[in-house]
């Protein structure tokens, strides 16, 4: 018989956000400038602070929208990098000795884009490890001893998405200085499972899931202006008006 616990697992809600296929692959190189008559493409990059691990309520990151200012919004690449922190654990709890078992683990994190509600990104989290020679139950359910082991792991699960639909780059423009675009993050329950010849065992985790998050726009810039002299004649007392900007 095998038992699972989630011990104190980072147990939320998993919101349903359906992804937009289309926006789920990085940018993979530049987009044409278009209307920009051949000027050169520029990147702004933002980047969020990380945020550490957490076991709780979902999580909220905010990042300036793009500054219209600039130029002309023509692709916006969001790159996430959660980060999962866990502690596997097992005990045997059977009257014979177990020469080992291994414990899989998977749970999700789940981040959606408040601005574009149809666009949301779903990284899995796996973590697996394999316990050796553990001895009949010791009489103590505490995941140590010579019955029960614990292994803590780290792991990083980089991904990205890339936007370039002209309406849903509108929706990451400000329309006014000071506007942000907000992302929600949630964990999912983690599913796990053991296997191995042993009869008897208890398994169970504990999971922390961090995240950090890189926005790129990149934009053709605005044309600066080209100064040129101004000039005009007239009679001497004679006033007569010179439109500066003519040949700019």
């Amino acid at each position: 018989m095998i038992k699972l616990t989630a011990g104190l697992a980072a147990a939320l809600l998993s919101a349903s956000l359906a992804p937009l296929a289309s926006a789920q692959t990085p940018c993979n190189g530049g987009p044409i400038c278009g209307a920009c008559d051949g000027a050169t493409l520029m990147q702004v990059r933002t980047r969020q602070k990380e945020v550490p691990p957490w076991i709780g309520q979902p999580k909220v990151l905010s990042f300036d929208a793009f500054d219209p200012s600039l130029g002309e919004l023509v692709q916006t690449e969001i790159r996430f990098f959660p980060e999962a922190d866990v502690l596997l654990r097992v005990e045997n709890i059977d009257d014979e000795p177990c020469p080992q078992v291994t414990v899989n683990l998977t749970s999700d994190i789940i981040i959606g884009l408040d601005q574009l509600p149809s666009v949301s990104q779903m990284q899995a989290l796996p973590f697996q490890a394999t316990f050796n020679n553990l001895s009949a139950y010791d009489g103590t359910l505490d995941f140590d001893g010579t019955s029960g082991a614990m292994q803590p792991d780290t792991g990083v699960f980089p991904s990205s998405f890339c936007i370039d639909d002209p309406l849903e780059l509108d929706a990451l423009t400000a329309a006014m200085a000071g506007d942000q675009i907000t992302f929600s993050a949630v964990t999912t329950d983690g599913v796990g499972g053991a296997t191995g010849g042993c009869l008897d065992i208890i398994a169970g985790w504990r999971i922390e899931v961090g995240l950090r998050i890189e926005v790129v726009y990149t934009y053709c810039p605005n044309d600066r202006p080209i100064l040129g002299d101004d000039n005009a004649e007239t009679c001497e007392g004679v006033p007569v008006g010179i439109d500066v900007l003519a040949n700019d």
